[in-house]
C-alpha cells in the first residue's frame, strides 16, 4: 500500500494492528478468515534502516521531518518513540503539521516539537544542530527528477544524516546536494526492502533477509 492510500485503505479493514492504528496509516493488508487486516510495517523499516544503514541512534538527538503524510507519520512515531531531543515538522500546510504534532503529543507528551511552514524560509537556524533530516514528500519521484529540492541546499551540512524515502531514482536532487555538502545521505530503497521483509513474515509467517533485493535500484 503507497501514496495516497495508507489513510484511506483504513475504513475498509476490519481489523487494525495497534501500530497501524497509532500511526493511523496503513502499508500492509492481509486476508485472514476471510477478514482484512492492517498493518505498518514502515515504522520497522524506517527504524532498521537508521540504525542499520545510516548507522544512527536516535536518542538525544535533534530530528527534521518534511511531509505531514502516512510515511511522515510513522517516521515520526519511530523518532517519538526512540526519546529524540527536539522534532521538527516542515510542511507546506501548516495545518496539517499541527494534525501531526497534535497527534505525536498525545501518544508522547515529553517530545519536544515545533511545525514549520515550508513557504517560508526562515528556518535554516534549525539545521544547525539537527542530526538528521527526512524528507517523506515524493518530491524528485521519477519522472520529475529534475525538480528542485524541498529543502535549500544552502542549509545541509556534513555533520546531517539525509534520508530522501523516495527510491527512484537512486539519487534525487536534495541527495545530491546533500552529497555536495558533504552529509552522509540514503534514499528510500533501505526502508523499502526491510519493511518489505516485514510485510512478507505477515503474509507467510516466514523470516526473508532483506539483502536479497539489493541491487533492485
Amino acid at each position: 500500500m503507497s501514496i495516497p492510500y495508507k489513510k484511506k485503505i483504513i475504513e475498509y479493514l476490519d481489523y487494525l494492528d495497534p501500530i497501524a492504528q497509532k500511526i493511523g496509516a496503513v502499508n500492509t493488508v492481509l486476508v485472514e478468515n476471510d477478514k482484512l487486516k492492517g498493518y505498518n510495517t514502515d515504522a520497522a523499516g524506517f527504524k532498521r534502516m537508521l540504525e542499520e544503514d545510516g548507522n544512527l541512534r536516535i536518542k538525544n538527538n535533534i530530528a527534521i521531518i518534511v511531509g505531514a503524510g502516512g510515511a511522515a507519520r510513522a517516521v515520526a512515531t519511530v523518532f517519538a518513540e526512540n526519546s529524540v531531543k527536539k522534532l521538527y515538522i516542515i510542511n507546506r500546510s501548516l495545518d496539517r503539521a499541527e494534525v501531526l504534532s497534535n497527534y505525536l503529543k498525545i501518544e508522547f507528551p515529553r517530545i519536544q516539537i515545533e511545525n514549520l511552514n515550508l513557504k517560508y524560509l526562515a528556518y535554516k537556524n534549525i539545521f544547525k544542530d539537527a542530526s538528521v533530516l527526512v524528507d517523506t514528500t515524493p518530491v524528485g519521484t521519477y519522472p520529475d527528477i529534475d525538480v528542485a529540492p524541498v529543502i535549500r541546499p544552502d542549509v545541509l551540512h556534513e555533520n546531517l544524516l539525509v534520508i530522501d524515502l523516495v527510491y527512484n531514482p537512486q539519487k534525487t536532487t536534495l541527495l545530491k546536494a546533500a552529497d555536495k555538502a558533504g552529509a552522509s545521505f540514503l534514499n528510500g530503497f533501505s526502508m523499502l526492502k526491510y519493511q518489505a521483509a516485514e510485510s512478507f513474515k505477515i503474509w507467510t509467517g516466514y523470516k526473508i533477509d532483506p539483502a536479497i533485493w539489493n541491487g533492485l535500484f
